[in-house]
């Protein structure tokens, strides 16, 4: 009886080990950053995913537990009450969250990022958010790039109708005199 249970154990403990080693093989192989944090004001990070250096700069252990810094403080002051209001709207309704807003990273540039996310229940009453983060700054640099050549050729077609008016009445002109 002893021995069968022994048995059982270490078989749940391979199976353990086996499902841990897959599940931070597909977290690697992941392009973004994938966390698990507290439903609170500072987004208290319980599990992060290194590839949050990659974004930020930082290194995920600087956010877990808000051992070194907030995952709040590295989102842009002017981005941090639409995030805030976005994803407690979302957990409030039960639903899931999709949100872009910008990172100030730990050399002082800016990236946009994705995050995803949903709210689960923990056992004792708390909230916990399950999500991912990824960077999209390429993505929204080539919209900024696409509306600025928009902008671009409107004037230049402005100025094209403009020559022709330009043209058409100084021929007028020419024609009366």
């Amino acid at each position: 009886e002893v021995l069968a249970a022994r048995v059982a154990a270490g078989l749940r403990a391979g199976r353990l080990r086996a499902s841990e080693t897959l599940l931070r093989s597909l977290v690697a192989n992941i392009p973004g950053a994938v966390y698990r944090c507290a439903c609170d004001e500072h987004w208290t990070m319980e599990w992060l995913s290194d590839e949050i250096e990659t974004i930020s700069g930082y290194p995920a252990s600087d956010f877990i537990d808000t051992a070194v810094r907030t995952f709040a403080s590295v989102i842009d002051p002017d981005d941090r009450e639409h995030v805030e209001r976005t994803v407690m709207d979302a957990v409030d309704a039960g639903r899931p969250f999709e949100l872009e807003y910008r990172i100030r990273r730990r050399d002082g540039g800016v990236r946009w990022v994705l995050e995803r996310g949903q709210a689960q229940e923990a056992g004792d009453g708390r909230r916990w958010l399950d999500g991912a983060i990824f960077d999209i700054t390429v993505r929204r640099s080539a919209e900024q790039a696409l509306r600025e050549h928009a902008v671009v050729e409107a004037q230049l077609a402005e100025v094209r109708a403009s020559r022709a008016r330009i043209l058409e009445a100084a021929d007028r002109a020419r024609r009366e005199i």
